[in-house]
């Protein structure tokens, strides 16, 4: 997460932040991500659809769109909508099912299967398990990153304002941080630059580029309708408009 001047002191090229309008003070920064973390913390429960960008190895990439209901205090429900995956289904209850989640690929062979969260994140080589899905852990992540940068001039963060920009057809409120690039840095990333929708309060658009500079997490959160009284049959496997 940061910038030319951190870059000069170090002696170490980095990146410029991508079309950055103008400098902004941290206490700003913070404010803005406090504000975040006061709209979720308002919530019981919402429904948004998930456009993750996953980063192909050769350099291509494609783009899901995942149905994501999610209702405190951890339960989860995921439906891929298109793409590749189309059909599958995830379901994951904290506390529940011994602590493993439910899930069906929506294509042949397609088998319900009660696998552990680490396991499916290990097969699948992602960077997170369903334990750290939705809005609430993206965003506190990110606090305690800027947290972090307090005091400690080695770790300063830098942080650009980008201002109002439409996205997922959405009016929201865009910044930019960045960090020292040191690879042995507590931070969880180098860049990231993140959306906060101007109509729900709440993270619309988070990208994140590793310590080599290279974009590993693309994620957005599209029509995120809150606090629309979801109940355990929308966490249930025997629901029947689910294929589990």
């Amino acid at each position: 997460m940061t910038c030319l001047l951190a870059a000069l002191a170090f002696l170490i090229p980095i990146s410029t932040p991508c079309q950055a309008q103008k400098p902004m003070a941290l206490e700003e920064a913070k404010a803005v991500i406090q504000s975040m973390q006061k709209a979720h913390a308002a919530l019981d429960d919402y429904v948004t659809v998930l456009h993750e960008k996953k980063i192909i190895d050769d350099g291509e990439s494609r783009t899901d769109r995942i149905l994501l209901k999610f209702k405190k205090p951890y339960s989860v429900y995921l439906h891929w909508m298109d793409g590749d995956d189309q059909g599958r289904e995830v379901i994951y209850i904290e506390g529940a099912y011994d602590g493993k989640m439910w899930v069906h690929n929506g294509s042949f062979p397609d088998i319900t299967l009660c696998l552990s969260p680490e396991l499916c994140q290990s097969l699948a080589n992602a960077r997170h398990s369903v334990k750290e899905t939705g809005l609430g852990y993206i965003v506190d992540t990110i606090a305690r990153d800027l947290d972090q940068s307090n005091g400690r001039p080695v770790h300063q963060v830098k942080c650009w304002d980008h201002g109002e920009r439409v996205v997922l057809g959405e009016v929201s409120r865009c910044l930019e941080l960045v960090s020292p690039p040191r690879e042995d840095s507590s931070f969880y990333n180098h860049r990231a630059y993140l959306c906060q929708s101007q109509r729900t309060g709440l993270l619309n658009k988070i990208k994140v580029w590793d310590f080599q500079n290279k974009l590993v997490e693309d994620y957005g959160f599209e029509n995120t309708m809150k606090n629309v009284g979801l109940t355990a049959k929308d966490f249930d496997p025997e629901n029947p408009d689910y294929k589990f």
